[in-house]
């Protein structure tokens, strides 16, 4: 099957065809693979074996042979949420992942602060 052999290329050990059919796969192992399922709040979101929601990028490393570490998230290299090829995706601390966040411009913006909202209500 060519979409293993792409797979393989990316470093992945594990085939889950019910997981990966979900993924679009690129032939280029240095685009992002986005995540075709069902997203949430911008990440995506699946359940495998009618087990509790998992993240798809967080299988994606699992299935190359990362063992992910409790407490640890997986950092997308790429900014991109949605994106679940392994060579974008790395292993790391919430302290890590908010540093990335800041240094890529990504971090949430208050909408409705005073200043950008005129129907807001003033303080005294």
């Amino acid at each position: 099957m060519f979409i293993q052999f792409i797979l393989e290329r990316a470093g992945v050990r594990v085939f889950n065809p019910l997981f990966w059919r979900r993924v679009d796969v690129r032939e280029s192992i240095d685009e992002c693979w986005l995540w075709c399922g069902k997203v949430y709040r911008g990440y995506g979101k699946v359940k495998l074996n009618g087990n509790r929601d998992l993240l798809p990028h967080r299988l994606a490393l699992a299935y190359t042979g990362v063992q992910l570490k409790r407490g640890y998230v997986v950092r997308h290299i790429c900014n991109n949420p949605l994106c679940c090829n392994p060579r974008h995706l790395k292993q790391g601390t919430n302290f890590e992942n908010s540093r990335d966040m800041r240094l890529s411009n990504r971090q949430a913006r208050n909408k409705t602060s005073f200043s950008s909202n005129p129907m807001a209500l003033k303080p005294y």
